[in-house]
Formats: structure tokens, sequence, C-alpha cells
């Protein structure tokens, strides 16, 4: 059963997020033009393509794979991992962006040719630090089945 189950995939390696996730937003946008015919009300739109998307994960790092991380010292491991997976150069490259996940089998639904574009960590609290990603996938497409490597 497809349960939500965010992670990153890049050569291979699949890193879980930190839970629970506050919010995972998806914005799809569309570019078009916009014409005006004068004398005549209303305006018409012509040529629509969809554009990437840009995805907004905000986050705490309570537990990360199944585990409690209720330290400081282990709530920075975490974080620091995750930044590290987040890390776009050009030795890293783009990622894919696991939503939905089955445990029980190879079915997955996720993103491709993904990019962070922000990413943003709030050490305030000591007994739960939170985390904000900016993601983009230039693929917009949600993909099911297996993982690409």
């Amino acid at each position: 059963m497809l349960m939500f189950h965010p992670a990153i995939v890049r050569g291979g390696t699949k890193v879980d997020l930190p839970r629970p996730i506050l919010v995972f937003r998806v914005r799809d946008a569309w570019d078009f033009e916009k014409m005006k015919v004068p004398l005549r009300d209303g305006d018409q739109l012509t040529g629509h393509s969809r554009q990437g998307a840009d995805i907004a994960i905000e986050g705490q790092i309570g537990q990360h794979s199944g585990s409690l991380k209720v330290t400081e010292p282990e709530m920075l491991a975490v974080l620091e991992t995750l930044r590290d997976t987040l890390s776009v150069n050009a030795t890293a490259g783009t990622f894919s962006l696991v939503v939905f996940a089955d445990e029980s089998s190879t079915d997955h639904r996720y993103f491709k040719a993904c990019t962070t574009t922000k990413f943003e960590f709030d050490l305030s609290n000591q007994h739960l630090y939170s985390f904000s990603a900016m993601i983009h996938a230039a693929d917009p497409h949600l993909y099911s089945g297996l993982l690409p490597e």
C-alpha cells in the first residue's frame, strides 16, 4: 500500500527526510501569452505550457529513518546529513524526490530532475529542530514504479 514517505534519491542512495513533515506543498504553473483586443471586453490566453514544479517542504527533526532523535547532537547529525543530501553542485547534480512509497513492493511516486533552490533550518528550540526546503523539479510529472538510479 502506498504511503507518504518522502525521501531523496541520488546515485542509488536513498535518504529519508526527517519526520514529522508539517508542510509538503507542490506548486504547478503554466506559461502562456495573454492578448487583448482593442474595443473588445476580456482577453485571450494562448500557448499554455507547463513549467517545472516547485515543492515546499517544512518539517521537524524528531525522528529519522524510523529512530527517534531527541538529543541536540543527534538532531544536528541528521541536519548535517540532510544539508549534504540536498546540496547541489557540479558533482552532486540533480536528484529524485520520492513522495509515496510501498515498502512491501517497488512501487513509488516521485519527481525527477530535482534541485534545491533554498534550505533553511531553525536551531532556536533545543528540543526540536525545524527545517524548510524549496525544491524545483524541472520535470513536473509525478512518476510511478521503480526508483531511478
